[in-house]
This record gives C-alpha cells, structure tokens and sequence, in this order.
C-alpha cells in the first residue's frame, strides 16, 4: 500500500509540474492580446452585408416501399 501511495503522489506532482508549465506557456500566448483602458471608446468596425446564397436543398429520407423496414439482414 504504501508503495501505491508513492506512486500516487509521485503522478500528482508530475501532473502539477506539467499543469504549471502549460500555465506558463498559456500565459505567454494569451499576453498578445491587448485589452483597452478602462473608459476607452473602440474603433468603429466596418460591417459588410452578407452576401445573398442560393438555398441549400434539404434531402429528407423517403421508404422504398413496404418491405423496406424488414430488408436488413443479420450477421
């Protein structure tokens, strides 16, 4: 048991030192990102209309007839 236990807590910090280091890189990544200062006013965006598409059709499924339930067969 007590080597269970070891062995336990051994993947626990193992598990957190790899959780920190993906803080770290995550925190590196997301620091691109810059937020306003409070009271900023943002830039206007420019908002294009979309653009008109044909319909998609829509395939619905259709018996064949009234054997088609019983047509599977078993394997």
């Amino acid at each position: 048991m007590t080597q269970q236990n070891a062995a336990l807590v051994e993947q626990s910090a193992s598990a957190s030192a790899s959780l920190e280091e993906q803080a770290r890189y995550l925190n590196q990544i997301v620091s691109i990102f810059q937020l306003a200062t409070v009271g900023a006013v943002p830039k206007a965006v420019a908002v294009r209309k979309p653009v008109a598409s044909s319909p998609v059709p829509v395939l619905t499924a259709q018996k064949t007839g009234p054997k088609a339930e019983g047509n599977w067969e078993t394997f």
